[in-house]
């Protein structure tokens, strides 16, 4: 009976867990990952030039693309995910036109350009370029 209620209790332990971290968004499963302070990663979003040679941010941000598919175990990025990625941001708050689908595929055409001499760095000018594009279309 007793090893019963432990493996009960363990089941219902781990599917908590699985429950739990369900719920938290791809950022926030890689800011814990990666052990970036709530601060620096509240700081991300309103930065749009990051240096690429920050560590933790490239670490990061090689984290959140590679989960949501920006970016491929090879480093390359993937550039229909990212103009995705750019119209399912911007379709949060406005009515996506096709001028405006038209200007983030051009868009993720010049992000999926990007060249750095690591993979972290890659992943860094990329949400640097993904945060000028939405920033280009909101007024300030």
């Amino acid at each position: 009976m007793t090893k019963m209620t432990c493996l009960l209790f363990l089941t219902m332990f781990v599917l908590h867990q699985v429950h739990c971290n369900s719920g938290l968004s791809v950022e926030d499963k890689c800011r814990e990952e990666t052990k970036l302070s709530e601060t620096k990663f509240m700081a991300s979003f309103r930065e749009e030039n990051i240096s690429e040679q920050d560590e933790e941010y490239g670490k990061h941000f090689h984290c959140v693309w590679l989960k949501r598919g920006l970016l491929n175990n090879d480093g390359s990025i993937n550039k229909v995910k990212v103009g995705e990625f750019l119209e399912n941001e911007i379709a949060q708050d406005f009515r996506l036109t096709d001028s405006i689908k038209e200007k983030f595929r051009k868009d993720a055409e010049e992000c999926s350009k990007i060249e750095s001499s690591s993979v972290q760095g890659k992943a860094v000018k990329l949400k640097n370029c993904i945060t000028s594009s939405i920033r280009s279309f909101v007024p300030s």
